[in-house]
């Protein structure tokens, strides 16, 4: 039987060792990732100064990106100077200068594609190298983003596996800047919102000259007619027709190049667009591979209005005149890779809503 005495011992011994092992388990892997790195900022001439990133330099094996800080924002300085996202690069600028190595992971070379942090040179590499630049141009810092790791209940902090060019190890970094790897990602998409009810006019002109013409009298016209249909043929469907007035309402781009860097043929496919305000916006298009590049320009116009047997000039209104404005201010001097089904919209040719019309015997 045990003295009370040695009970107590035994209590105290048992709380010490205790106490002992929780705090080598708290302590042990700080110490661990310290000795190896961990807890390093990655830059730690930027902490806390975001504002000294004045060039994001993305480079990837299907691309890249630059985005560079302004006076009047952000832009794409390698797509003739786009206005890109002010927020989102902004942040992306933040999470960059806070970045900071969190827990080592592997350093086998033929594992590092698995994160996404292998050599962004290689062929079908997924892999971001960053590199950070200063209002002088000078390079400021440089890391090779891959995987993220998102916030969840067990790991509260957002992540992403980086590795530093050079070495072998790739890192859990603890933030995201969220380097997204297209350029559309960093910029407004819609590049013209012009609304179907608006539109008094849509034509389509193939290179060859072919043209197409569906136009209404009144704004509250529900249905397009065919302006000069080949004889002997009928509209296929009014849906399809009524549909094309709305091909400029928020047309997406998926890239964005200085207007100089895309080469468009001398005779090339067109499409017009005409509102009841006197709004007008043109649209000439190149096609480079699979790809469909637009320069797009606006203007204010008058037209011809014929109504119960009567033709009157409809001038075109200050606010038509101001949208023209804005939207060449925006546009000019750059080109803008479509998507796919934006693209076919603005090649519809007649022969695609009409057909042969059936003689009754």
């Amino acid at each position: 039987m045990k003295t009370p005495a040695l009970i107590v011992l035994a209590a105290v011994t048992a709380a010490t060792v205790a106490g002992a092992a929780v705090v080598v388990q708290q302590r042990a892997p700080s110490t661990l990732r310290a000795a190896a790195g961990g807890g390093e900022t990655v830059f730690p001439a930027l902490a806390g100064k975001p504002d000294a990133i004045a060039e994001i330099v993305v480079t990837r094996a299907d691309g890249g990106l630059t985005l560079a800080r302004q006076d009047t924002g952000w832009v794409l300085a390698d797509r003739g100077g786009f206005p890109a996202r002010a927020e989102q690069a902004n942040k992306a600028a933040e999470a960059l200068a806070a970045l900071k190595l969190m827990e080592p992971k592997t350093a086998v070379p033929a594992l590092l594609a698995r994160l996404d942090v292998d050599e962004p040179a290689n062929a079908g590499s997924k892999a971001a190298l960053v590199t950070l630049k200063n209002a002088q141009g000078a390079e400021i810092g440089k890391i090779i983003l891959g995987k993220t790791r998102p916030d969840s209940l067990e790991n509260p902090q957002p992540g992403v596996y980086a590795r530093k060019p050079g070495d072998a190890r790739a890192w859990l970094a603890e933030g995201d800047p969220k380097i997204a790897p297209a350029a559309s990602d960093w910029v407004e998409r819609a590049v013209v919102t012009l609304k179907a009810e608006t539109v008094r006019q849509v034509a389509t002109v193939a290179a060859d000259g072919t043209r197409l013409s569906v136009s209404r009298v009144k704004p509250d016209d529900k249905d397009y007619k065919i302006d000069n249909p080949p004889p002997e043929t009928k509209m296929k469907n009014q849906a399809g027709v009524n549909e094309l007035s709305a091909a400029l309402d928020a047309l997406l781009l998926d890239d964005v190049r200085a207007a100089g860097a895309v080469e468009f043929p001398a005779m090339a496919d067109r499409a017009e667009f005409r509102n009841f305000d006197g709004l007008a916006v043109r649209l000439t298009l190149a096609k480079i591979k699979d790809e469909t590049w637009a320069k797009i320009e606006a203007a204010a116009e008058p037209w011809t209005k014929t109504e119960d047997g009567k033709t009157a000039t409809v001038e075109p209104t200050d606010a038509a005149k101001k949208e023209a404005g804005e939207l060449n201010a925006k546009l000019g001097g750059f080109a803008f890779k479509l998507t796919e089904s934006a693209a076919k919209k603005l090649v519809t040719r007649m022969a695609d809503v009409t057909e042969k019309e059936e003689k009754k015997s």
